[in-house]
């Protein structure tokens, strides 16, 4: 696993962090994270992994030791050094099976876990010493409470106010559903209103969570395997779905979604072509025209994942082929031409790119 300054990118293999979906800048020296054996370590691009806490002054870097491992966790103050790893799960399936959300203003991380018929929940306060101070007690094979939804590849998102969603199953894995605690302080109970049905798949069902302002959230989500892609908006109440990209199918796990303001940002990558689309949402209209991120065919495997500057609220898409790893950013509408940001890695697996 290694680490670029303003980045987080792994190598067990290769894998891209871009510290909740934000950075301020890009440069190319890297220093060792850790290793793992887990093909599936840090996947997937619409799942976060890291996150930078200001309070704290550090970075946290999360990842799946090995299949049927441990969960842990490494910190920097610097993005050279890294504390050694801290478990708080074991027996963990796949990095895949993971993720996070990160509230800085707060200072709090909130993790899901899908745990095959219940993913789990848990808060943490990161410390100034690179630990983790969370709500509810670890032990073995238990990182927090379950929630009483299912799934393997959760999505998590805090709202403005810091109340946690996360989407996953209802009724095995037919039903894409979304669910959300009563309290923002780390304790979870369900809401009275919740879980809320999104959508029913013949095979599968992939969401992705993004907050937006004044307590709402987006819902991205793939429907069966290299499905189209759909989206719902939470506003107090779920709204009518919308029709993201029905034209060709999506890759499975293929694609990334961010969001800033209350605008929405998808990208994907196009089952059989291998090309990598994107998609805006602007709030109050509603989704824009397919866009053209990378029109030359790239590999099955070239996952996209989606970042944006805190400073210029440019949005990068990043994605990997061969041994490199390629980005592009999209200012005033417009993706640039695409930059060669790293290359000869050998073990490159492009499809665990996340942030």
């Amino acid at each position: 696993l290694k680490k670029a300054q303003g980045l987080v990118f792994a190598f067990i293999t290769v894998f891209l962090f871009l510290f909740a979906g934000q950075f301020v800048g890009l440069a190319q020296a890297t220093s060792t994270v850790g290793t793992s054996t887990d093909a599936k370590a840090t996947s997937y691009g619409f799942q976060y992994k890291t996150f930078r806490s200001t309070s704290a002054g550090r970075y946290f870097m999360f990842y799946d030791t090995a299949g049927l491992g441990f969960l842990v966790y490494r910190s920097s103050a610097d993005e050279i050094v890294w504390s050694s790893e801290t478990s708080i799960l074991s027996y963990m399936e796949t990095g895949g099976y993971f993720a996070l959300s990160y509230n800085d203003t707060a200072n709090t991380v909130d993790i899901a876990v899908g745990r095959g018929n219940d993913i789990q929940y848990n808060r943490g306060t990161p410390q100034n010493d690179g630990t983790i101070t969370w709500v509810y007690p670890l032990s073995y094979g238990v990182v927090g409470v379950n929630t009483g939804i299912y799934g393997w590849e959760p999505s998590i998102a805090t709202d403005s106010s810091n109340y946690p969603y996360i989407a996953g199953w209802t009724s095995g894995q037919q039903n894409v559903s979304v669910t959300k605690s009563q309290f923002n302080n780390g304790t979870w109970l369900t809401d009275v209103s919740f879980p809320v049905q999104l959508a029913t798949s013949t095979n599968w069902g992939c969401p992705a969570i993004v907050p937006l302002t004044q307590g709402k959230i987006y819902v991205v989500y793939q429907l069966g395997l290299a499905g189209y892609l759909y989206g719902r908006l939470y506003n107090g109440s779920l709204q009518a779905q919308e029709t993201i990209s029905d034209s060709y199918n999506t890759e499975y796990y293929a694609f990334s979604a961010i969001s800033i303001g209350d605008d929405v940002y998808v990208a994907r990558l196009e089952y059989g072509s291998n090309r990598i689309y994107a998609y805006t949402r602007t709030y109050g209209v509603g989704w824009g025209s397919e866009e053209t991120v990378m029109a030359t065919p790239q590999t099955g495997t070239s996952f996209p994942a989606l970042s944006y500057s805190t400073v210029t609220s440019d949005v990068y898409c990043f994605w990997g082929n061969g041994t490199s790893i390629y980005y592009t950013k999209r200012v005033s509408g417009i993706w640039s031409s695409v930059t060669l940001w790293v290359s000869g890695e050998s073990s490159l697996l492009a499809d665990t790119l996340s942030c």
